[in-house]
Parts: C-alpha cells; structure tokens; sequence
C-alpha cells in the first residue's frame, strides 16, 4: 500500500509541476502589475555636503514643457522628484525630467530620464542623480 502512494503522490507532484511551468510559458507574454508606489527623491546639499531644506523645486517634464507637482512632501533636505503619479507622461523609451532648485546665489539643476516599465505598471529611473550640490 506503501507503494502505490509513493508513486501516486510523485505523479501529483509532477503534475503541478508540468502546470506551473505551463502557466509561466503561457503567461510570459502578459503582463502581472503589482501595487507598489514608486517615488524617486533627490537630495539637495551645499558645497560642504549639508542637506538644504526649506527650498521649492521646480519639476518639469522637457518633452512638454509640463510643471510636475510631486504628491509627497520634502524632508529635510530630501526633495521628491518624480512618483508613480506621473506614471501617464512618461513614454516607455524615456522622458527627461529637469529639477531646479534655489536658495540664495546657490542654485542647482538636475537631468533625471525616468521611463515606464515595458507593461507600463511602473516608472524606472534610468540615469540621472541623486544628489544635487548647490553652486
């Protein structure tokens, strides 16, 4: 009796096996989003290296000229530069985001090309910065 479960019991675990790899060949073409929120920060520093808080960043999307309003706000002298919110303006090739920044005679910009992942449930950094000095 031993046996004949044995071998039943490997015959089922063959069978699920042989089904997951099926529905992975046949899901590979689509496309599975999850829920999670991207949000890229850049973080603005003086000359010596200290964070800068209190500043109003300028975000715009270069293609067209579009102001973007991050949804979250700066933490000290953490900004947020781009979110998932901006997921429908970005082209999947890419889209260069310029962020400005001021304080005094210091100022500083950043070029940072986001773009949507190719099922576009996300957004992606794809170069760009960090961290700003101001100059």
């Amino acid at each position: 009796m031993d046996h004949r479960f044995g071998r039943t019991y490997h015959r089922i675990v063959a069978a699920a096996v042989l089904s997951l790899i099926g529905c992975a060949e046949a899901s590979s073409n689509s496309c599975a989003c999850t829920e999670e929120f991207r949000t890229y920060v850049i973080v603005v520093v003086n000359a010596v290296g200290t964070p800068v808080a209190n500043l109003t960043p300028s975000v715009t999307l270069v293609r067209t000229g579009q102001p973007i309003t991050p949804l979250a706000s700066p933490v000290g002298g953490t900004y947020p530069a781009f979110s998932h919110a901006e997921l429908p303006l970005v082209q999947s090739s890419g889209d260069l985001v310029r962020f400005e920044v001021a304080s005094g005679q210091a100022s500083g910009t950043a070029d940072i090309t986001f773009a949507a992942t190719p099922c576009r449930c996300h957004i992606e950094k794809v170069s760009g910065p960090d961290t700003l000095v101001l100059r």
